[in-house]
């Protein structure tokens, strides 16, 4: 009988602690993740494997996010563009991180003989880089963005990275490489420049916000 009455106590104890709290539903246990094992990388293991060691399969476990959500009180606000598929009614997700579904959206039932959805407009990435520690008002109103230049013509999506192109000896080029790659009169005119003999290249003024590097 005891043995009985013991068993139960810790029962409801257990039962007690996964009730959700209104009040602070994130920080109650039943607002862990709700796992969803991506398959994608059994046939892009590139893709995976950029994603993985990227600000975006980091996007929830970084600590400069975690630190300052937590300071916050771990608002669920947040966590519509840290984690994907965040439900705010239960406080749950199905992913850490900005994983495959959270751009390309759910993968179709035929899927490979149906392709995955891809969302190539800058608008999509702007749904949640629109602070201003992404340079996005100043995208919004730059000439790239008016001849509807998208955000990857740039940036590697996976990898959450400027691209880089292969220089003149086979080496990646930084950056800059790929502003000279389209600025032809430029890339002709710049290496004779007191900015290049200085050792400044293009993304040292023109993407300032890369050297911020606590955001």
């Amino acid at each position: 009988l005891m043995f009985s009455l013991l068993v139960a106590g810790v029962t409801l104890v257990v039962a007690s602690a996964q009730t959700p709290d209104p009040q602070n539903p994130v920080a109650t246990p039943q607002a862990t993740q709700q796992t969803t094992v991506s398959k994608c990388g059994e046939c892009h293991p590139d893709f995976q494997n950029a994603w993985y060691t990227g600000a975006h399969g980091h996007a929830s476990s970084d600590p400069v996010f975690t630190d300052a959500w937590t300071s916050q009180g771990k608002p669920g606000a947040c966590l519509v563009c840290h984690v994907t598929g965040y439900d705010p009614a239960t406080a749950t997700w199905q992913q850490d991180g900005v994983s495959c579904e959270a751009c390309h959206g759910p993968v179709p039932a035929d899927h490979p003989n149906q392709p995955m959805p891809v969302y190539r407009t800058a608008d999509l990435c702007g749904r949640c880089h629109s602070d201003t520690r992404f340079g996005w008002t100043e995208w919004k109103v730059s000439a790239h963005y008016q001849r509807d230049m998208t955000c990857t013509v740039c940036h590697d999506p996976h990898s959450a990275s400027l691209k880089t192109i292969e220089g003149k000896f086979g080496q990646d080029m930084d950056a800059s490489g790929l502003c000279l790659n389209c600025h032809k009169d430029y890339s002709m005119q710049f290496p004779y420049s007191i900015h290049s003999q200085k050792g400044i290249k293009c993304v040292d003024c023109h993407l300032r916000h890369l050297g911020d590097t606590s955001t």
